[in-house]
């Protein structure tokens, strides 16, 4: 067999061992629950192609090479040799990954749940309602008498009941493996109640969906299981996930279509925001022309949130009335006042930060307010703004008010009457 030959053959073995390779690392991910943030799970499967692909290569020179000193070399022979060897190393490969794996049981294709009581000894008269303590419920995979792993459930102590004398406590924990026996151990205000094997198989069938009997159970001609210790009963129940939430548009939309016509304002104006349509932003609109007294209202709210809506609505007129204009100006002699204020609060004032960035906001929503208010009603709408302008400006150098002033003053110049031209 010539050299060319062994090159192909480890050159195709090595392809062969990259797929081969690529398949187990991806059922890896999956098994070992290999994190795809960042691109872990993407590194892990390509790190594990790349040495399957390297082992595949080796594999093929090194059995074609030793064929060629036998008595019949062949390509194909070789060829066919090489691959049965990586697939069956493959095999091997992919099943020993399988079971050392934690792979969770199923049921008609979902994921179980333990459900268990723990009845605690009869003669405990402590209410475990009263319970302030760490409490939890554990299921661990035991090999050869070592817990090798284990999962964290709860132990509803909320949920406790008193039944025929004795304290019973549900709760229930993910079933996370098939691998060894399990066991369960639970705790209750911070000290240990008891711990078991559980006798139950690695893949539960449908019968299991039912309560046991009390565990433990002796074997036959042992004494029954003494009331004076704890004991437990146990069934697995189908994990169905949640269905998932709504679109929050849908939600949305039929909040707004519930909406009656005669309902507060204040119900209406969340329907403005950005993303609304323009069919949606007129359809409040409409409403809100209708109502200038309970708009105005809502501009003197002291609830920010309820403001910011009515001073956005406010924009979107097509008319403004007396009582809007007066809340719109009300609102910029409140900003005005406050910050004449924040001038006099000293640097280490808790306050100091979160005062300047409420005086911005404010600004921001009011000045476009005020704005629509001038050009619709045909206002001296310099004063308010000038007032706000001369009162930000005294401590713009050391604070964010600088943001003001410049809003400010970009208001002002807008609203200067344009320069006569020439003849």
């Amino acid at each position: 067999m010539s050299w060319l030959s062994t090159i192909c053959i480890a050159v195709l073995t090595g392809v062969l061992g990259l797929f081969a390779a690529g398949f187990i690392g991806a059922g890896c991910v999956s098994w070992y629950r290999i994190s795809g943030v960042e691109g872990k799970s993407g590194y892990f499967m390509a790190a594990i192609a790349l040495l399957g692909g390297i082992l595949g290569t080796i594999i093929g020179f090194a059995t074609s090479r030793l064929l060629a000193a036998g008595a019949a070399p062949g390509f194909l022979k070789a060829l066919g040799l090489s691959w049965a060897i990586v697939l069956l190393v493959g095999g091997v490969a992919a099943l020993v990954s399988w079971m050392l794996a934690d792979i969770p049981p199923k049921l008609n294709g979902q994921t179980l749940e333990l459900e268990v009581e723990i009845r605690l000894p009869a003669g405990e008269t402590n209410s475990p309602l009263t319970v302030t303590g760490d409490s939890s419920l554990t299921l661990g995979s035991v090999i050869n008498h070592v817990q090798r792993k284990s999962e964290s459930g709860e132990l509803r102590i909320k949920e406790a009941r008193f039944e025929e004398g004795r304290w019973v406590i549900p709760g229930s924990v993910s079933v996370f493996t098939m691998r060894g026996l399990r066991s369960i151990h639970a705790v209750l205000d911070g000290k240990s109640v008891g711990g078991f094997i559980v006798p139950l198989p690695a893949r539960p069938g449908k019968k299991f969906e039912q309560w046991s009997q009390w565990e433990p159970r002796p074997p036959a001609g042992k004494p029954p299981w003494p009331a004076s210790n704890p004991s437990y009963r146990f069934r697995i129940q189908r994990f169905v996930p949640p269905p998932p939430p709504p679109d929050p548009a849908v939600v949305k939309a039929e909040k707004f279509a519930a909406l009656k016509p005669d309902a507060p304002l204040e119900e209406w104006l969340p329907f403005m925001q950005q993303e609304s349509s323009v069919e949606r932003i007129r359809a409040v609109m409409k409403v809100v022309e209708q109502r200038p007294a309970e708009l105005a209202n809502l501009v003197r709210s002291t609830n920010s949130a309820i403001r910011e809506s009515a001073l956005s609505a406010v924009i979107e007129l097509t008319r403004v009335t007396p009582e809007i204009r007066d809340a719109v100006l009300a609102e910029g002699r409140d900003i005005a006042e406050g910050v004449r204020a924040f001038n006099q609060m000293k640097a280490d004032d808790p306050r100091f930060y979160d005062v300047q960035i409420q005086l911005r906001t404010r600004f921001s929503y009011w000045k476009q307010a005020w704005w629509q208010v001038w050009q619709l009603m045909g206002l001296d709408g310099g004063p308010p703004v000038q007032e706000i302008h001369d009162l930000a400006l005294a401590r713009s150098k050391d604070t964010t008010m600088d943001e003001i002033v410049v809003n400010a003053r970009a208001i002002l110049d807008a609203l200067k009457p344009a320069p006569a031209r020439a003849p």
